[in-house]
């Protein structure tokens, strides 16, 4: 029985552990790995950084737009680990934590452990990494946590000297403590195979320098989380996560996967009918069952295609078939509850900004599209829909449009050069 036939077969209320939207967002994370391929850095000279010594202030300032795109950032008594967060910055959200504290009612006490109900809430409260193999341009990927909790951290990318220089004793170690020197970079919708509404965006911190600081013992924790499903019970289909320290010879991560796989087969009726969704590493496979969607096949755009299809009509979400071959375009669109489009093409501006803001306003922000069009830059084109959408608030906050109006003009200059459109964007900020 296949994913798709599972979904399909699940009736509202009935026993199933899960809903689509929770596999449509767990879908969509995972193949997100995709679009750190092939990232393309502009290293801008180092002038004045801003420092950091927590995940939880680097995260706060991310998300609130308190950080703009190219920012120098230094990150203090970090630790580097081969693992990097599922969803970066998910962890931090106030709906995720809500998540984390109602998975605490669904623990089996006598076991330990949390049932796959639980399971599922851990995981939208930001559980789950991934370790990832180099790209065709050169660019390597590591994680970074103040706290040693991989899906707590942020990515990095690093050139191949850099990487070299460090890995064999992260390898050895399971991580190294470092100062980290490095600019804040946007990863791109238009590589995004599925999106939904209130997704993070995507950020990683493209690396200039390492600074190696003395190795202390700390507790390094990387969590690897999946979907599975039994094929006798068309109705079933479950979470689990476990966690783990890496270890130089690998058997932690072998004993989380021995775990894992026992949790399904316990959860499965121990029919021993069991496949899994997704995998958690470009490097090697490790589940001894069947993995419908592997990570390495989604870096590589090997996807087999006629079952995401499949997959993806059952839940109501319709692919672009150059964004599954690997190339960019339109994000994925379908159900108008769960999946949006942010293609800039698709950004419609009415005339109540003219009402709001004042005559002339809608015509404006229609000239600013036309510009971000003009340029061809899809980083500016995600921005905007997100200014836009600040915009039509109630209660629009000022700090946010002015943070997201800086990035933007920062990635489009033409927009300031082109007077009377900035001036008037700006005084629409102000008056709020």
């Amino acid at each position: 029985m296949t994913f798709e036939e599972i979904i399909k077969s699940i009736k509202p209320g009935g026993p199933s552990s899960v809903s689509n939207e929770s596999v449509i967002k767990f879908l969509a994370d995972f193949l997100d790995a995709e679009r750190y391929n092939n990232i393309v850095s502009e290293n801008a000279p180092i002038k004045n950084f801003k420092l950091y010594n927590e995940n939880c202030d680097l995260w706060h300032d991310i998300l609130n737009y308190k950080l703009s795109l190219t920012k120098t950032v230094k990150l203090t008594n970090f630790c580097i680990m081969e693992w990097l967060p599922v969803s970066p910055g998910l962890y931090f959200t106030h709906k995720a934590s809500q998540s984390r504290t109602e998975a605490e009612q669904m623990m089996d006490w006598f076991l330990g452990e949390y049932v796959p109900t639980g399971k599922l809430r851990m995981i939208e409260g930001g559980i789950g990494s991934v370790r990832l193999s180099p790209d065709s341009n050169n660019n390597y990927y590591l994680g970074a946590s103040s706290t040693g909790i991989s899906h707590q951290g942020i990515p990095l990318m690093l050139s191949r000297d850099l990487y070299s220089a460090y890995i064999d004793i992260i390898k050895e170690e399971g991580y190294i403590i470092a100062d980290i020197v490095g600019t804040i970079e946007f990863l791109s919708k238009a590589r995004s195979l599925i999106e939904y509404k209130n997704k993070i965006p995507r950020y990683i911190i493209s690396v200039d320098s390492i600074k190696l600081k003395k190795l202390e013992p700390i507790n390094i924790s990387v969590s690897i989380a999946t979907l599975f499903s039994e094929h006798t019970q068309t109705n079933s289909k479950y979470y689990t996560y476990a966690s783990f320290s890496p270890d130089n010879a690998g058997n932690n991560l072998k004993s989380a996967v021995e775990w894992i796989e026992d949790y399904a087969y316990r959860y499965s009726m121990k029919t021993g009918a069991i496949h899994f969704l997704s995998d958690f590493d470009e490097h090697m496979q490790h589940f001894s069952f069947p993995v419908d969607i592997a990570l390495h096949s989604v870096m590589n755009s090997k996807i087999n295609q006629a079952y995401l299809y499949k997959l993806c009509e059952t839940l109501n979400i319709t692919l672009m078939e150059n964004n599954i071959s690997g190339n960019s375009g339109p994000v994925a669109v379908g159900n108008e509850k769960t999946i949006i489009s942010t293609g800039a093409g698709d950004i419609s501006i009415s005339n109540s900004f003219n009402e709001r803001y004042g005559e002339g306003s809608s015509d404006v922000l229609k000239k600013v599209i036309e510009i971000i069009n003009q340029e061809k830059n899809d980083e500016a084109k995600e921005l905007f829909q997100e200014f836009k959408e600040q915009l039509e608030k109630e209660k629009p906050k000022k700090s946010m449009l002015q943070m997201i109006w800086s990035n933007i003009v920062s990635l489009v200059p033409l927009i300031k050069a082109s007077t009377d459109i900035y001036d008037k964007v700006e005084s629409m900020i102000k008056a709020i």
